[in-house]
């Protein structure tokens, strides 16, 4: 009878453990875009549009694995009024060991309307940056 009082608190660690557990990537987010890159093949974007292709390196440099649900590309204020198609959230759904990378690619296709030599690379050197989403 007087060890019952064991039992919540015993309730009490796991749920801990498990929230612990639960939050860690929160606690500690080391997975991040390590590098990337684009090119723009097409010169025929210098009329209207400028066709992007890019590739882009995910590395956790955590110690533990994480979920890498997807990565977003965020782009700088100055182009994004001139973004028109292409792949902004592009999924992962892979697990990353610690010092695992994975690599994600796609395209993008801008309006050059308003941009310095109808070239967002060069007029925006640091047009995108990019989040990762991890678990959940």
């Amino acid at each position: 009878m007087r060890k019952l009082w064991l039992i919540p608190v015993f309730l009490c660690m796991a749920l801990g453990v498990f929230l612990i557990g639960y939050l860690r990537p929160w606690l500690s987010p080391n997975t991040f875009v390590s590098g990337w890159g684009a090119i723009s093949k097409d010169q025929q974007y210098l009329n209207a549009t400028q066709p992007i292709q890019f590739n882009a390196t995910i590395k956790n440099k955590g110690h533990y694995p994480v979920y890498v649900k997807e990565v977003k590309a965020i782009f700088a204020e100055a182009v994004n009024n001139n973004f028109q198609s292409g792949d902004t959230t592009i999924a992962v759904g892979k697990w990353l060991k610690p010092n695992e990378t994975s690599e994600v690619e796609g395209k993008w296709l801008f309006s050059t309307s308003g941009i310095k030599n109808n070239n967002i690379m060069q007029a925006v050197p640091t047009f995108v940056s990019f989040q990762v989403r991890i678990f959940p």
